[in-house]
């Protein structure tokens, strides 16, 4: 279990299921009594109220997208007042090589169910892994910091393989993959901030590459990825157009991200992995963006 029940007010979670259409179920723990939601910026997906143990169900619906997705979690605690917990999940759909995602059109909807991470202040944990692509011995899907800042990575390979992860030709972590098939692991090393091209090898029984993913990645400063309200890490594929299309439901929109992080963003057509931008909430007038 992720904690006892009722042991305390914050909610903590022991599954989370989504399906391939977005059909999803959250269960675990809060203060008894308390009202939990499970929230997509400002709109609520699933709701539940723990029981006298502090345990709750809640099920719901995921808006099926190409782009990750972050859902929080808000509960009042069996006081009355929501607050958001320090527990969050990432949805993050499965990903080819990213190099092949047209930056302006997106893609079709996935036809695999996301990939489900939760963040937690001690770290990132896979809590539902996808099948690896039978062509891809190894996989690069998620990227994020812990609260210190830390660069945190995952992904999926063959079971029982070592991996060497690397920022620009320089090894910043070695770990082996679980006999489930997935992979995570914290760089050794602090990386100042500036942009990267993370590797990771997998090795055979020899000690030589069997194969490598690469992406291009971004590091943030360590103040900087520290995630507040309305943030989000880009993850390996993410483009604007996506994140908009995700977040307002019109990839268009992608102008209002784009302005809210002008400073971090040369080229709307480029971005990159591991960088935190702010996300608006949506506005009832898009008509609106025109006048920002």
């Amino acid at each position: 279990m992720a904690g006892a029940p009722g042991a305390a007010s914050a909610p903590a979670f022991d599954v989370v299921r989504v399906a391939r259409d977005g059909d999803a179920v959250f269960a675990g723990t809060a203060a008894p009594g308390a009202e939990v939601q499970i929230r997509i910026g400002e709109t609520v997906i699933a709701t539940a109220r723990a029981g006298r143990d502090g345990a709750f169900v809640a099920y719901g619906k995921a808006p099926v997208s190409q782009d990750a997705q972050r859902l929080d979690v808000w509960s009042d605690g069996g006081g009355g007042a929501m607050a958001r917990a320090d527990v969050s999940v990432l949805l993050a759909p499965p990903r080819g090589d990213a190099a092949d995602r047209a930056p302006q059109t997106g893609a079709p909807p996935p036809q695999e169910a996301p990939i489900v991470a939760q963040l937690r202040p001690s770290g990132v944990t896979i809590a539902q892994a996808q099948p690896r692509p039978a062509d891809q011995a190894v996989t690069l899907d998620l990227v994020s910091y812990s609260d210190e800042g830390w660069l945190e990575i995952s992904g999926r390979a063959e079971a029982l393989r070592r991996l060497r992860i690397y920022a620009n030709a320089v090894m910043i972590a070695e770990t082996w993959v679980a006999a489930d098939g997935r992979w995570s692991t914290r760089a050794a090393a602090g990386l100042a901030p500036g942009d990267y091209r993370l590797r990771v090898d997998l090795l055979g029984d020899d000690g030589a590459v069997r194969s490598r993913v690469e992406s291009p990645f971004r590091r943030e400063s360590v103040e900087a990825a520290t995630l507040a309200a309305g943030q989000i890490v880009v993850q390996p594929g993410d483009t604007l157009w996506a994140i908009a299309e995700n977040r307002y439901g019109e990839g268009v929109r992608y102008s209002v991200i784009y302005q809210a992080n002008a400073a971090r963003i040369r080229n709307p057509d480029l971005i990159y992995p591991g960088q935190i931008f702010a996300v608006p909430d949506p506005d009832p007038d898009p008509s609106a963006d025109a006048q920002r």
